[in-house]
């Protein structure tokens, strides 16, 4: 009886070792620009019109703004992943106004190391709209670059998020293991009555 009741102990906290193990996935450093500034991220070169500001954002109380003209702006962050896993980056992008002339430009680029993800020239003026992109880590340690060029006006960034995939076999959640836990000793204690 006692030996079951170590049996079943012991399959429990294998269980709990195991959901412990499981890792949380990358974070993004400010990427809602919560902190008022461009902290965490590191900007490519100085910029006059690289910030963040209150009164444009999505959501919380902050975004930020980059209306760099005649070239771009980079804004990199070096984010933990793991090699040959698979992340969802996203991120909430507004063009606060189009090219006015043929000689103006508006720019925007997202890649991964030396890969583009995604980019695009000249588009008109448009709310804030969701952009996310799919990705496999080649690395433990991902390098994604945003690009910003906007001779007119600004380009307003703001919620930028990145999350695992999930594949394969999923991963109990801690309180699946308690549960899990509790049945065990359930279990244990009703063969002992």
């Amino acid at each position: 009886m006692y030996a079951h009741f170590r049996r079943s102990a012991s399959l429990f906290l294998a269980a709990l070792a195991f959901a412990a193990s499981a890792h949380a996935g990358p974070v993004i450093a400010n990427g809602g620009f919560e902190t008022g500034d461009l902290g965490g991220w590191s900007l490519g070169a100085s910029s006059a019109f690289a910030a963040a500001e209150t009164g444009v954002q999505r959501s919380g109380d902050y975004a930020a703004v980059f209306g760099e003209v005649g070239a771009s702006v980079l804004l990199p962050q070096s984010v933990a992943t793991e090699a040959g896993r698979s992340y969802r980056l996203s991120f909430w992008l507004e063009n606060a106004g189009g090219s006015s002339s043929a000689d103006s430009v508006n720019l925007f680029q997202v890649m991964l190391g030396a890969n583009t993800l995604y980019a695009f020239s000249d588009k008109s003026a448009a709310g804030y709209q969701q952009h996310a992109f799919t990705f496999t880590a080649d690395a433990a340690l991902s390098e994604l670059v945003f690009s910003f060029q906007h001779d007119d006006t600004f380009w307003l960034f703001d919620d930028v998020s990145i999350s695992e995939v999930a594949t394969g076999t999923p991963v109990p959640e801690p309180s699946s293991v308690l549960l899990f836990g509790a049945a065990l000793a359930a279990s244990a204690l009703r063969r002992r009555a």
